[in-house]
């Protein structure tokens, strides 16, 4: 996806000044001031929702560890250091496009006051085999709360009540800290009591050496860990690119970028139940030099709310995927969006010898007499609607 471009950048800046905000409270070395400001930077230049997000937990990590007149003044320097570098790209934007832009981006976060139930199930991540991981970070929640040791609990739930949207990026660098905690403060001192008698158990972290090079089943459970995380790897590894343009999608844009006046109208049909993985309509307008009139991304910076209408818009459209083309000029005429092509993008689109497994809107589109095809290749083919 587009989005992910910026998004890592983003992450990547955030965890970065979390740590140097940490440092800076912690330690009285002076380069964490600069190494705070370059880093916290970055996250607003390259991520706006990341520096949403950066804010409240380097607020957090203040509160936590900022409180004193070094503090804040530390906190105020690092805040002064960040508008200045920052200051010429927003002068810039808020020049030419004004601050609406911002504003319509700020309504788009998904707020709910029930966000934090995701966290607390350990539910909030797409990444495959994450179930032995969350199992772990509640028993490391269970600790930390144990040991009246709130800091990555406040931080797992703070991004959910700012913003929603991202939370659970934000959340799982709290979450995967958990996660240490429960097999470090848990597990490994568990194991070695099974093996050596729960009177020599001591303070973990002191005597950590001693659990894992005299207990073989400390070893055979970090081991298994490792693996476990490791092929959850690559499993997601062999999921995401279901998400991501096959070969026939790019080849039907580099043809609709060679063969079709651009700035034609499109419609975009792949069936898809979820908008933010529909890779074809996301990427449709850059490759296929066109304009898609259902694709929500990059109205999130549009006034009057038209982000959500965009929304609605595209789920509306997509079950016309298993209808006649019929539903496609309903949905047209209730939306206001006409068009001059339709793409259709779908698995095994070509196989059509059959007509009783032929796709209901590809065979009602052959049949009309008001759409031409001008393209057809492998999962993938284009319609001129031929307008009276």
């Amino acid at each position: 996806m587009g989005g992910g471009i910026t998004r890592v950048f983003g992450t990547l800046f955030l965890i970065l000044t979390l740590y140097s905000t940490y440092k800076l409270f912690t330690t009285s070395f002076k380069k964490y001031i600069w190494l705070t400001i370059l880093f916290g930077s970055g996250v607003v230049l390259s991520h706006p929702e990341a520096a949403l997000h950066t804010i409240f937990l380097c607020l957090v990590l203040w509160i936590f560890f900022g409180r004193s007149i070094t503090g804040i003044k530390n906190a105020l320097l690092v805040a002064l250091g960040v508008t200045v570098l920052t200051a010429p790209f927003f002068l810039f934007v808020i020049s030419q496009h004004g601050i609406q832009p911002y504003q319509s981006a700020a309504q788009t976060g998904f707020l709910s006051p029930l966000a934090w139930l995701a966290i607390i199930t350990g539910s909030f991540s797409d990444e495959k085999f994450v179930t032995l991981i969350s199992a772990l970070a509640l028993l490391g929640l269970v600790m930390a709360l144990a040991k009246k040791d709130f800091l990555l609990v406040v931080m797992l739930f703070v991004p959910a009540f700012v913003d929603p949207r991202s939370a659970s990026t934000m959340s799982l660098i709290s979450w995967v800290m958990l996660a240490a905690i429960g097999f470090t403060d848990i597990i490994i001192p568990g194991l070695y009591a099974l093996q050596n008698g729960f009177q020599n158990i001591q303070d973990v972290e002191i005597n950590w050496f001693d659990y894992f090079n005299k207990t073989p089943a400390i070893k055979i459970a970090l081991t298994g860990l490792i693996f476990y995380t490791f092929f959850g790897l690559i499993l997601s590894d062999q999921v995401y690119p279901q998400v991501s343009l096959s070969p026939s999608d790019r080849d039907a844009m580099d043809w609709a970028a060679n063969n079709i006046p651009q700035q034609s109208r499109f419609v975009i049909l792949t069936g898809d139940t979820e908008t933010f993985t529909d890779a074809v309509s996301e990427w449709f307008p850059v490759l296929g030099k066109s304009v898609s009139v259902a694709t929500v991304q990059g109205y999130e910076w549009l006034p009057e709310k038209i982000f959500q209408t965009k929304m609605d818009n595209y789920y509306a459209l997509q079950p016309c995927m298993n209808k006649t083309f019929t539903c496609v000029e309903q949905w047209a005429i209730h939306t206001g969006n006409q068009f001059d092509y339709l793409l259709i993008s779908q698995n095994d689109l070509s196989n059509n010898e059959n007509p009783a497994l032929q796709n209901p809107l590809l065979a009602s589109l052959l049949d009309s007499s008001t759409y031409q095809m001008v393209y057809q290749k492998a999962d993938a083919a284009i319609f001129k609607h031929k307008l009276p």
